[in-house]
């Protein structure tokens, strides 16, 4: 048990001195209680001022208790009565709010601690339950302390929540210590309201957590970096990457996190930020471990005190990777050819415009190989784009190896590829033309069919032949078609004399679009004979073109620019059309039954109204259908599939299809066998060779046994000899055509031929 001090008369001074230093530790708490209030430290001087207290308490019990072991057992009352009294006024005076309780019954309060519970006098706290006062939450973790604090242990400042008289809660910081009062053991707790701090500590730690939750959310990376270029705070995106780049213990702002260097780099955001104080951006590329690579952009901008000093750089991080992916790909189809990956023509004009300029600088030459795909459109057009975009993929990979560094290719356009070299000359070019030539042509098999693909190729130099870019390209054109005309599969060399024949063909082509509007074109009619009877039993029609300029110009120089124009379509409409309409005439002024034949393109057929167009001619003219043959090239076997509907709708509608040129493309027994088709026409290049070549007969009859076993008629193309005639009608083809017969004749001359055939039966 501890006692209050015992004090004699003569000690008595003791008990004024021990007074006087309470009141200057009540001046003193009061001093530095103003003092830490201004400086925004309350929690510290309510630590202070409570420590001061406990501390005053305990000497005041050591004095007394020392000073009772003095005096004589019969003073002990009275001398315990006067030192509560004592300290009891103390108490009261003190600022710091008091309670003192037995086994949980509050036996005192003081004027302080009546003030902050709520109450207007001690006495309407006293008698009561101290946990009255204690919130629910809070009871079960008071009971333990209160516990603590009767075996004699120092309970340190706590947090506790109260319920004062009138229900409002407060937060308060709480000392309980053991102490004998009344010469009983009791609880005394002091505590300092805190609940104003402790509002704007929840005010504040509310505001961190929604300036964290928004720090969080952001996608971007977010790092705070101090002076030295620690990173001392991120976010969870942040903390996401660097669990990607860096353990925890190496998080220091260099540039090795986006995988160049452990070193500083002196170009780095953060760096010139720091040295600079103004914001600044860079964007960088960072490979993970797993070979991924990422872009992103840093934006770096600079932390000050209230100074202006410098201390530290806030980093946003920014991944990009999608954006720098489209920006590539913009960049890709600006400047790269989507179906063979080669670079386009913007960049070929920017490339070739370089070369001139360093050309013109050194003394140089520069070589433009200009490159076309022969007879790529057939393929194009039967095979459909996917086979073509392969096609053309294909041929970028042949050129590769053709035109390998310091050759630079790329794709003009279409089936069209330029091939650009600097410091060359011309017999350079002519080995590289020739290895194109022996690459391209070489056959290749796709899906099961062998196709061959040949190229026209021209070739112009600066400076010789142009010194500027486009000058370059369309001598190099000029001289691809001038090679096309000698016959594909070739190449030339620009010169001045193409000018005439590039001319010639500008001048076809844009005649051509006005030349059934002017009626220039004519038909041309060659008889189709039994080559046992010599009756004409029909007429091939052929076009020809009388330009108001150049004269008759021959089919096989305007067809092909029809082709690729595109204007074969409606030129073909109209032979279809004067063709049934002619034979119709004949048949009217009682002449032979005859077929009339007539070329159709691929292209034509392709057209989704064709065989309606067809039906609309034969209504039109009044020609039956038995009596036309239409006349299809080998080419349709590239893509019978798409076409086979065409064929078949024709030939229900009761027209005869003919195979032309036959043995000259892509016809296969497994493809003709499931075709419409009544006539192979054999072609005259076989013709020719079938008295004097016994391979050529050879295969002249297999054609015709083929012929006869699949059930086609054979028709023999461009008869000229008495001995062809006779081996073809030895080997039972029936019917035939050439010189040996007749010329191609214009109408009114085919007619008087007819007239004799009817008159004199010949």
């Amino acid at each position: 048990m501890m006692a209050f001090g015992g004090l004699d008369f003569m000690k008595y001074n003791v008990r004024i001195a021990g007074l006087l230093i309470m009141i200057g530790i009540v001046v003193i708490y009061f001093i530095l209680r103003i003092h830490f209030f201004y400086i925004h430290l309350m929690a510290f001087g309510t630590l202070l001022s409570i420590l001061i207290f406990i501390a005053f308490w305990l000497f005041m019990v050591r004095h007394g208790k020392a000073k009772f072991r003095l005096k004589e057992p019969g003073l002990r009352k009275k001398e315990i009565s006067e030192g509560e009294k004592l300290h009891r006024s103390l108490m009261d005076i003190l600022p710091q709010p008091i309670v003192i309780y037995r086994e949980g019954i509050i036996i005192y309060a003081n004027p302080a601690c009546v003030d902050v519970l709520g109450a207007e006098k001690p006495e309407e706290l006293i008698g009561r339950h101290v946990y009255d006062f204690i919130h629910p939450d809070c009871a079960e973790v008071a009971t333990a302390r209160v516990q603590e604090a009767l075996e004699g242990k120092y309970i340190g400042i706590k947090d506790q929540r109260l319920v004062r008289v009138d229900g409002k809660e407060i937060d308060v910081e709480i000392v309980s210590v053991n102490v004998i009062y009344e010469g009983q053991k009791a609880v005394m707790s002091t505590f300092n309201d805190v609940t104003e701090r402790k509002s704007m500590e929840r005010a504040l730690k509310e505001k961190e957590k929604f300036l964290s939750d928004v720090f969080d959310s952001i996608q971007d990376g977010i790092a705070v970096i101090d002076r030295n270029f620690k990173i001392i705070r991120t976010n969870k995106t942040m903390d996401e990457w660097y669990k990607k780049w860096l353990p925890i213990e190496e998080r220091i702002c260099r540039r090795d996190a986006f995988g160049e260097n452990k070193q500083i780099c002196a170009d780095c955001s953060s760096v010139k930020t720091m040295k600079q104080g103004t914001p600044h951006t860079t964007i960088s590329e960072y490979t993970y471990p797993s070979g991924e690579k990422k872009w992103f952009e840093i934006y770096a901008y600079p932390l000050r005190d209230d100074k202006g000093n410098i201390t530290g750089v806030i980093q946003q991080i920014r991944d990009i990777t999608g954006r720098k992916k489209i920006e590539d790909r913009i960049n890709q189809l600006a400047h790269y050819d989507a179906v063979t990956g080669l670079p386009n023509r913007n960049m070929m004009r920017s490339s070739l415009k370089k070369a001139i300029r360093d050309a013109a600088k050194k003394g140089e030459n520069v070589g433009v190989i200009f490159i076309d795909l022969d007879r790529f459109k057939m393929i194009n057009d039967t095979l459909g784009h996917i086979y073509g975009d392969r096609v053309l993929k294909l041929m970028a990979q042949r050129l590769s190896f053709c035109a390998e560094e310091p050759y630079t290719i790329f794709r003009h356009g279409g089936d069209e590829f330029i091939v650009i070299r600097k410091a060359v000359d011309k017999e350079e070019l002519r080995c590289c033309a020739e290895k194109i030539i022996d690459k391209i042509s070489r056959p290749f098999v796709m899906d099961g069919r062998e196709i061959y693909i040949t190229p026209s190729i021209g070739i112009s130099i600066y400076p010789s032949d142009g010194d500027d870019v486009d000058t370059l390209i369309k001598y190099a054109d000029s001289a691809m078609y001038l090679a096309k005309e000698k016959g594909k599969n070739c190449y030339q060399f620009y010169n001045s004399s193409l000018n005439d024949q590039i001319t010639r063909k500008m001048n076809l082509e844009s005649g051509l679009r006005r030349a059934i509007k002017n009626n220039e074109f004519i038909l041309y009619y060659q008889p189709l004979v039994d080559l046992s009877t010599g009756d004409i039993v029909g007429m091939e029609a052929l076009i020809r073109w009388k330009h108001p300029k150049l004269g008759v110009v021959p089919p096989s120089e305007f067809i092909p620019l029809a082709e690729e124009t595109g204007l074969i379509i409606p030129i073909g409409e109209w032979v279809l059309k004067a063709a049934c309409k002619q034979i119709k005439d004949w048949h009217d002024k009682g002449y032979h039954q005859m077929s009339i034949a007539v070329n159709i393109s691929v292209r034509q057929l392709q057209k989704k109204d064709f065989v309606k167009t067809v039906k609309k001619v034969l209504q039109e003219t009044g020609l039956e259908a038995k009596y036309l043959e239409l006349e299809i090239t080998e080419g349709i076997m590239l893509d019978v599939d798409e076409l086979l509907t065409i064929l078949n709708e024709l030939k229900e509608a009761g027209i005869k299809i003919s195979v032309d040129d036959f043995g000259m493309g892509y016809s296969s027994l497994s493809v003709l066998k499931h075709l419409p088709i009544d006539i192979l026409k054999i072609d005259k290049s076989f013709v020719n060779g079938i008295v004097n070549d016994e391979r050529i007969s050879t295969l002249v009859k297999t054609i015709i046994d083929m012929g006869s076993s699949l059930n086609f008629s054979t028709i023999a193309e461009g008869i000229e000899t008495r001995e062809q005639a006779d081996f073809l009608t030895r080997n039972r083809c029936n019917i035939g055509q050439g010189y040996l017969f007749s010329r191609p004749l214009p109408a009114n001359e085919a007619e008087k031929q007819l007239e004799v055939i009817k008159r004199y039966g010949v």
